[in-house]
């Protein structure tokens, strides 16, 4: 994996942020890609947990990071001044000591604006390491950088715990967003979420939005 990243075999390819009111983007999520020379195109679940096993974790959330912010720079900050770009980050970066200071670095050295970064952590990332972990979000918080909690709904974070994260946002898992006017109960779990979030000032997205009825039934949720 190291020779991948130096090879240029890994990748991010994006996927659109829509705004569901007015079908207009915000924002843009990386996702790693691994073009594998024998084995073709790897999806995350193929190679990173052995690089979890094997330490590469740093070596790869900070590629992933910086590779987000050229890209979105390559889009044009005074064009596009208000669309984000989102990284999934592994709790073992984020709890390294010096990761602050390297992502402000690499946010100063591109004059990269922290509030267009979004930092993405699973559900169970966040529940671990309770209280360093809210003091290393408090700091991202600080440097004007959203962390959103990602794949909500599918962890074991009581709603108790959810409020006294200093987290921007929360993404619906898209488990539950599949066929929302035909599965009732996926619908009223997303709509609950939704009301949720409203209630405690969070941003809300849902993942894996790809047909025009689920769309409309997002839209209906009068949240």
């Amino acid at each position: 994996l190291p020779l991948a990243l130096q090879r240029g075999e890994v990748d991010l390819y994006y996927q659109p942020v829509l705004a569901v009111s007015d079908k207009r983007i915000t924002g843009m999520e990386g996702l790693i890609r691994w073009r594998h020379p024998k084995r073709g195109l790897l999806l995350p679940e193929a190679f990173l947990p052995t690089a979890e096993q094997n330490n590469l974790m740093r070596e790869v959330g900070l590629w992933a990071i910086r590779r987000a912010l050229d890209d979105r720079l390559a889009l044009g900050i005074d064009e596009h001044d208000e669309m984000s770009v989102s990284v999934n980050v592994s709790p073992r970066l984020l709890g390294e000591d010096g990761f602050l200071a390297q992502l402000n670095s690499l946010l100063a050295e591109r004059n990269f604006p922290p509030r267009l970064l979004r930092l993405e952590l699973t559900e169970n990332a966040l529940i671990d390491n309770s209280n360093k972990t809210v003091a290393l979000l408090g700091e991202l918080r600080r440097l004007g950088i959203q962390v959103i909690i990602d794949n909500f709904g599918t962890g074991y974070a009581s709603l108790s715990y959810l409020r006294n994260l200093p987290v921007g946002g929360l993404k619906i898992d898209h488990t539950f967003v599949r066929a929302l006017q035909a599965d009732r109960g996926n619908a009223a779990i997303v709509q609950a979420i939704m009301t949720l979030a409203g209630k405690l000032g969070l941003q809300v997205v849902a993942e894996g939005v790809e047909t025009g009825a689920e769309m409309r039934a997002l839209r209906s949720f009068d949240c």
